[in-house]
């Protein structure tokens, strides 16, 4: 496992020492003298330096950054421009933007100055170009060639001929073109190949031709998972594509990569059913918008909407020969589709519920179909005719047609029936809840099968036999899909899909890439940098540099640095509070007996950590020993605990609508902070000590005296209010210095004696866990359920840079809304460019994106 170097220490940084001394300073190294001063150079010596890279560039294959670097020379300097336009309108040539070439090519032709280079390079592009663009005699047959020929490309890298594929992608683009998936396909078999320049002047290739056929432009995309529920899955031919269905879209995943290769957009409701056709070149999915779709595999373009059912379509099927579709859903029918013309064949009726489950036989020949009315109905495709119908003992699921008909629903064990009908014949019990999804192998009798339970179980359906328990969904597994050779099973569940390998339940791979709940944000003393807390059971550092943590066993929920920013302590629902020393990196020994921690604050004076639990209350410890000081004082369960501004009291929510003062070393109480009219969620106090703050489920955030304790303002948050932290302006009427995290995804800005709201940012998907001012003010700081954090500059609440961490991984990112992307670790193996519906590797399009520093940059 990669680490990273991280320092959050500001100067005069310390580490914490025995009590009751302060902790000591950590020395510095000493500081290397300054830089020299920068020596101005004019404009046109900086276009120089920008076009001494165009060799280097067009080696590399860069041909669109090799346009960019010409364009800024140009802008800098135009009185040198002809110095590199025989580069410029060959790379345009080359690239695609023939009418851009041409145009330059005549300027070039009528400059009487322009150098003789530019000039046969001109007279060059302009016979390529006429050769190129022009419209085919016939261009159906040469779709048609153009499309013979991508496909014997796909067979070719499936062999790994990667030669022979590149020929064959660029035979595709010769015959028809624009062709961007033919460029794209050239681009990763080049890639294979080992010519690296080559592959990246295709993909640059491939933009403009996408460009050219959808009119869309390049975009980046790192996606957080799949958004939810992964609820259908299938395998391509030879198992090279993986189909994931996903919220409204049906992504393509390269098995070999698990990367996204193509994206299917067209539902506008979520995709509920996908089907690969046997060669791979077709998919099918189904939607709760009423449709079914076919799409073009290869190109990613919709063929056909195939309309008829009236509600949700729940689950689709193709048959061995590609030739028919079937659908079900809430309507409670069956129907049969023409996969070439979208034609109607057959309109199946015979369930009194939502048809749920189909599955074709390997001949095609029937179909089975599992419905919320207890019965399995099998159909004689050719006809359309009932051939028998199976009772099962309660509403079904899902269904699976091999050697016997599988069916299993609300009963956890799976029941067997002859194909023809009849009696179940075995039972498989094993499962502890609902089946989820059954498939059977391509050949023989094994079966799989997925239950709420969490786990996916093999089985001998033969015998009746447990074949073994996979058993590594977070949350229960909803999609099942064998490979055609029977060697992979893969299974989606929520923001996941596995392969595994069936013989030895291993895990081969996954597909994932989403950012677990951030549960707590902690900015370092110097306001350069942050800590964050996850429901993925680690601390994420961000600053110059990106680290991560990893010790507890439960998600970690709260997070607070020493005042002299050197200890990180981090708490966690396993019970224990972590002390991290972000100078050697290690970690203390544990402060235990805490319960489940769900707050934690450091004292101003850097002595004492408070930690708030539902079952401990609010306690104080020694911050150095990690002693409990008052262990005798009990009191209600408590969520969340801030420090006065000397170190002597602390308040806490506490269990019971009310929020609770103490004094932190005695443990004596002092003050009850009550009229909230639901639970105490989270309170602090102002760096000035003149106010506290308390987050409250009742849609509201109140503000106290913080020495009187007098209510001085309610402030409403319209939702409950999960979060709260003051400014250190907060002392001061006019100044934004209240901010409040609620349920709905959104931050309050509130100016605090007014109670006047300032505005509502929408800065989350889901439940606004935690919010933090920076220690100077400078910077306010959200994390959300739906795993982003957002930093917002103060006063003027603008959106600056986004976070995310991928869960289970040293990877994470920073995101500028202009653009930018700053990588940590091995997050490059998750972002993903789009041209259209293409999806294409990221390595070959991160120079447009990537800008390493960019977190230190704005946080400086």
């Amino acid at each position: 496992m990669r680490t990273w170097a991280f320092a959050l220490v500001a100067v005069g940084a310390v580490i914490a020492c025995a009590a009751p001394k302060p902790p000591a300073p950590v020395a510095e190294p000493p500081r290397p003298p300054p830089p020299p001063a920068p020596v101005a150079r004019s404009p046109c010596e900086q276009a120089r330096e920008q076009r001494d890279q165009v060799p280097a560039l067009l080696a590399q294959g860069r041909l669109d950054r090799t346009l960019r670097t010409i364009d800024l020379a140009d802008r800098l300097c135009p009185a040198e421009a002809p110095t590199t336009w025989g580069w410029l309108v060959t790379t345009l040539a080359d690239v695609g933007r023939w009418s851009d070439a041409r145009a330059l090519a005549a300027r070039i032709d009528a400059a009487t100055d322009a150098p003789i280079d530019a000039k046969l390079s001109a007279e060059s592009a302009s016979k390529r170009v006429d050769k190129l663009d022009r419209a085919p005699a016939d261009p159906f047959a040469a779709r048609e060639t153009a499309r013979k020929l991508a496909f014997e490309g796909q067979d070719a890298a499936a062999k790994g001929q990667h030669a022979l594929a590149r020929t064959r992608y660029l035979g595709a683009w010769e015959a028809s073109h624009p062709n961007g998936a033919a460029l794209v396909g050239a681009a990763f078999a080049a890639r294979l190949d080992g010519d690296l320049a080559d592959a990246q002047r295709l993909f640059d290739r491939a933009v403009v031709d996408y460009e050219k056929e959808t009119g869309g432009h390049l975009e980046l995309d790192v996606p957080n998972g799949f958004g939810g529920f992964v609820d259908s899955i299938a395998w391509g031919a030879q198992g090279r594509l993986l189909a994931v269905a996903h919220r409204a879209v049906v992504s393509l995943v390269d098995s070999m990569t698990m990367r996204e290769r193509l994206r299917l957009r067209g539902h506008l409701q979520t995709v509920t059913s996908v089907a690969f056709s046997s060669d791979a070149r077709t998919v099918v999915s189904g939607a709760r918008d009423e449709s079914v779709r076919v799409w073009d595999a290869m190109t990613g373009k919709e063929l056909r909407k195939l309309d008829g059912h009236v509600g949700e379509v729940i689950a689709v099927a193709l048959d061995r020969t590609d030739t028919i579709v079937a659908s079900a859903g809430f309507d409670r029918t069956v129907r049969l589709w023409d996969v070439e013309t979208g034609a109607l064949r057959a309109t199946l009726e015979g369930h009194d519920g939502a048809v749920n489950g189909l599955s074709f036989a390997r001949d095609g020949k029937t179909l089975v179909s599992a419905s919320t009315d207890k019965r399995v109905i099998v159909w004689d495709v050719a006809t359309g005719k009932l051939k028998a119908k199976i009772s099962s003992t309660g509403t079904l699921r899902a269904v699976a047609l091999g050697p016997f008909v599988a069916a299993g629903g609300e009963d956890p064990a799976i029941k067997l029936f002859p194909v023809a009908g009849g009696d179940a014949l075995r039972s498989l019990e094993g499962h502890g809840s609902n089946i989820t999804a059954l498939a059977f192998a391509p050949a023989g009798s094994r079966l799989a099968s997925a239950s709420v339970d969490g786990t996916v179980r093999l089985w001998d359906a033969a015998s009746g036999a447990s074949l073994g328990v996979i058993d590594g969904h977070d949350v229960f597994p909803l999609g099942l899909a064998w490979t055609d050779d029977g060697s992979k099973l893969a299974s989606s569940g929520y923001n996941t899909v596995h392969v595994w390998d069936p013989s030895t339940r291993t895990e081969l791979a996954r597909l994932s890439g989403h950012a677990q709940a951030v549960n707590s944000i902690a900015w370092a003393p110097s306001s350069k940098g942050l800590a964050l807390g996850s429901q993925d059971r680690t601390v994420r550092l961000f600053g110059p540099s990106a680290r991560r943590l990893d010790v507890h066993t439960g998600p970690v929920t709260a997070v607070a640095f020493s005042p002299f920013g050197a200890i990180l302590a981090s708490g966690s629902i396993d019970g224990t509070v972590r002390r991290w020393n972000l100078v050697t990196g290690t970690a203390g020994l544990p402060i235990e007996d805490v319960g489940s921690v769900q707050g934690l604050a450091w004292s101003p004076d850097g002595k004492y950590l408070a930690t708030a639990s539902p079952e401990r209350s609010a306690r104080v410890f020694d911050a150095s020993s990690g002693q409990l000081l008052a262990p005798d004082v009990g009191g209600p369960g408590a969520y969340s605990v801030a420090f006065s501004p000397d170190s002597s009291r602390i308040v806490f929510a506490a269990i019971g609508k009310v929020a609770i003062v103490r004094e932190a070393v005695s443990g004596k109480e002092i003050a009850r902070l009550s009229g909230h009219g639901a639970s105490v969620n989270a309170v602090a106090w102002s760096a000035d000590g003149a106010l506290i703050a308390t987050a409250s489920s009742d849609r509201s955030v109140r503000l106290w005296d913080g020495s009187t304790f007098a209510l001085r303002a309610t402030l409403p948050t319209v939702e409950p209010a999960h979060a709260v932290s003051l400014r250190p302006q907060a002392g001061n009427a006019s100044a934004i210095a209240v901010a409040a995290g609620t349920t709905d995804g959104a931050v309050h800005l509130f100016r605090p004696v007014s109670g006047k709201a300032v505005m509502r940012l929408a800065a989350h998907g889901d439940v606004v866990q935690t919010v933090s001012f920076s220690p100077d003010g400078t910077w306010l700081g959200s994390g959300a359920r739906d795993g982003t954090t957002q930093l917002f500059t103060m006063p003027d609440a603008q959106l600056r840079a986004s976070l995310r961490a991928v869960d289970a991984r040293d990877a994470a990112y920073a995101f500028a809304p202009t653009g930018e992307l700053e990588l940590f670790g091995d997050a490059r193996d998750f972002p993903i460019c789009r041209v259209g519906p293409l999806s294409v590797a990221f390595e070959l399009c991160e120079e447009r994106f990537v800008e390493p520093g960019l977190l230190a940059r704005l946080l400086k």
